[in-house]
């Protein structure tokens, strides 16, 4: 499955619990759709470069995800419907930071190297 940077910024006016709640409907939601959170971050209250909905700050929290198109399809659904969001963004990892290696190629053989380098000479 694709891996998934994500950044969402917070109401900063929205209380502890509140904040919790958002991240919990998050991950309840990654969890749901067949996905997997490797990183969670809560970077804290930052200034923001420009107003964004009447907001100098927001409460910024990080995710690296992996699951299903769909799933982030349906995230980003979820931020436009709630209020307590001011903005996110999603980036598609090209090589996954985290989780299961690709498998890698075998060394050739001495057999193998031996019959390219005659192939190589003639």
């Amino acid at each position: 499955m694709p891996q998934y940077e994500m950044i969402i910024v917070l109401d900063p006016s929205l209380a502890e619990e509140a904040q919790e709640r958002e991240v919990a409907a998050v991950t309840g939601l990654v969890s749901r759709e067949g996905g997997q959170i490797f990183e969670l971050q809560r970077w804290g209250k930052k200034r923001l470069a420009y107003e964004v909905k009447k907001r100098r700050e927001g409460s910024y929290i990080y995710l690296l995800l992996d699951g299903p198109p769909k799933l982030v399809r349906e995230l980003e659904r979820q931020f436009k419907i709630s209020e307590s969001v001011l903005k996110y963004m999603t980036v598609r990892e090209k090589k996954p930071k985290r989780g299961p290696a690709p498998p890698e190629k075998a060394a050739p053989t001495a057999t193998e190297v031996s019959t390219a380098r005659l192939e190589e000479a003639s």
